[in-house]
Order: C-alpha cells, then structure tokens, then sequence
C-alpha cells in the first residue's frame, strides 16, 4: 500500500492494542487467572500503541528522516501558545458548562499514580496516531469535518475493549462514541488553527486527563458534558465544514 494509506496504521494498531491489552482485559473477565499487576506492563504498551505504530511506519517508509518528520510538533508562531493554553483549558471548560445548570460542579483531577501515569501517557501515546498519522491522510479523502468524525469514530473503537469491564455502565459506550466524536472535532479545529501544531492537540488530550469527569460515575454530568461537547462539535462543523484548515490543502505528514 502506498505511505498515505490509513489501513496499514489501522490494522496494526488495532492488532498490537488488542494484543497488549487482552491480559488486562481477560483478568478483569475472569477469563483467565493471573496476577493482575503483571498485565500493566502490557497494558501501559497498549496505551502509547497508536504513537507506537505512526512513528514505526514513518521509520519504515522514510528511515531516519521518516521518523524525524513524523516526530515533530509543527511551525511555532506568536500565537502558538494562546492556542495551547486554550487547547488545555477547553476539556474542563466543557465539563463546568454542563456541570454548572445541575448544580454539581466538582474537579477530577489526576490524583492517583496510575491516573498521573495515563495524564502522561495517553497525550503523547495517542495523539502522533490520531491527528499526526491519521487524520491528515483521512483529510487527502475526505473534507475535514468528515475526516475529524472517522478518526472519532476511531479512536472510540480503540477505546471500546474497558467498555467490557464488569463495573462498567452499559450505556458507556454510546455516551463514550459521542463525546470522543466530539472532541475529534474540537480537536482538529484547534489542530488547523494552530497551524498544524501537534503540542495543541496533545495539550488539548492533557487537558481531558486534568479533568477526567469520567471519573465521577455521575451519569448526568457524563452526559450532559457530552451533550455541550456534541453541540459545539456540530455547530463548528455547520458553520465551517474545513475546520479551520489552509485552503491550500491537508495539513500533515
């Protein structure tokens, strides 16, 4: 396949994510007996997995200066920075939106190690995947707002196998899909308004771990943060379809 395809990213991905994360998963299944503490090792790799993937397939189809290319950030410019502080305050701004008209205004941040270890993880493991490798190739195929929602409806499926768990709630995967949709969309608008930076959407998914109101269990203010997050998504996509891109063309690698 040619180096712009998305199938060989995705394909790997999926299979080496899968891979790492099935201990973890058939543990907690009560599939298999083992230590639970061994499958963190794996599942730790399955989180940098799609970073991982881009990273290698820029290596192996352009050699050192493949990997260069594909690992850096972007153009800096004056307004780089207000970007990133936006980037990384938009996820709780969203979170607060909602939570304010309920009356249950409360933070979620990275308190625990294993959640300040994911805070850092999953920016940097994800992001030179999704809007590094991924969406600009999606974007030589399709307009951006479309583009933003496959790699959405992407990076939800990645997600989909801790929707599995036991004390998981059986709506989370729909209420999952839309607000990681969402913030594809959020995500990529701040991608293109910054020029194509990757440090905005890394600091944007920083941003999410900050203030993970995933965390809360509480099912109103989950889905009326995904309510807001789905509301502005759209109404981004309605009122410029290109999300901010250069008319020139895709951004990207």
């Amino acid at each position: 396949m040619p180096p712009h395809s998305p199938w060989p990213f995705l394909g790997l991905t999926f299979l080496f994510t899968g891979l790492a994360q099935a201990p973890f998963v058939l543990v907690r299944l009560g599939l298999i007996s083992m230590p639970l503490e061994s499958t963190m090792a794996p599942l730790a790799l399955a989180a940098v997995m799609p970073s991982l993937v881009a990273l290698s397939l820029a290596t192996l189809h352009g050699g050192w200066r493949g990997l260069r290319e594909a690992g850096r950030l972007g153009p800096f410019r004056s307004s780089t920075f207000g970007w990133l502080l936006l980037a990384l305050g938009l996820p709780t701004a969203l979170h607060l939106l909602a939570a304010a008209p309920l009356g249950r205004i409360q933070l979620y941040p990275p308190l625990l190690p294993e959640q300040v270890a994911i805070a850092v993880l999953a920016p940097l493991g994800e992001e030179y995947g999704w809007r590094g490798h991924l969406l600009p190739r999606l974007e030589t195929r399709y307009r951006p707002f479309t583009a933003a929602i496959v790699v959405g409806l992407v990076w939800s499926l990645w997600h989909a196998p801790t929707w599995l768990l036991p004390e998981v709630p059986w709506w989370t995967g729909p209420q999952s899909t839309i607000l990681i949709v969402g913030l594809s969309v959020l995500f990529s608008r701040l991608w293109h308004g910054a020029k194509g930076n990757l440090l905005i959407p890394i600091g944007a998914h920083l941003g999410l771990h900050l203030d993970n109101v995933s965390r809360s269990g509480d099912a109103p203010v989950l889905w009326a943060t995904t309510a807001v997050t789905a509301a502005l998504a759209s109404w981004l996509c309605l009122r410029d379809p290109q999300l901010g891109r250069a008319r020139s063309g895709a951004l990207g690698r």
